[in-house]
C-alpha cells in the first residue's frame, strides 16, 4: 500500500521541483508561501514517514540544473509543502547575515518540533520571517 504512495509522492516532488524555479521568478514570496502551505494534510499521503519524505526531496534536488544559487529556498519550500501534506508541523525560517565585503545574504531552513531538518545558518543571523507562525 505504501509503495504506490511513495511513487506518487516522488512524482509530485519532481513535478513541483520542476515548476518551482519559474514560480519563484514570477510570484512574490507571500503568494508562494500561501500556495505551498496546505490548509490540511492530504489523505492521499497518509502513513508516509517524515524521514522518507525528506530523503525523497533531497534525492530529487541532489543535482540541480536550475535554481542553483537559491538552494536553501528551493529545498525549504519543497520540504515545507510535503512535510505539511503528511501532517508534520514544519515551519520555514528566514534570516539574514553579513557576508564578506559587507554584503547581506539571506538563508532559509525548515524546523520541525524545534529540530532543523534542512541545513541551518552557519553564522549569526537576524531572523526576518517565520512561516507559518508555530502554534505554542
Amino acid at each position: 500500500m505504501i509503495g504506490w504512495k511513495r511513487f506518487l509522492m516522488r512524482w509530485h516532488i519532481s513535478l513541483l521541483a520542476l515548476l518551482l524555479p519559474d514560480v519563484t521568478k514570477r510570484l512574490p514570496l507571500r503568494m508562494i508561501l500561501i500556495w505551498l502551505t496546505p490548509a490540511r494534510p492530504s489523505r492521499l499521503y497518509h502513513g508516509l514517514d517524515e524521514q522518507i519524505v525528506l530523503a525523497m526531496v533531497r534525492q530529487r534536488l541532489a543535482r540541480p540544473w536550475r535554481m542553483r544559487g537559491r538552494r536553501c529556498l528551493r529545498e525549504g519550500l519543497l520540504c515545507l509543502y510535503f512535510l505539511r501534506l503528511i501532517d508534520v508541523p514544519a515551519v520555514l525560517h528566514f534570516g539574514v547575515f553579513q557576508k564578506v565585503k559587507g554584503r547581506e545574504v539571506a538563508h532559509c531552513w525548515v524546523v520541525v518540533r524545534d529540530r532543523c531538518v534542512t541545513p541551518p545558518p552557519q553564522q549569526k543571523f537576524v531572523p526576518i520571517l517565520i512561516h507559518p507562525l508555530p502554534l505554542h
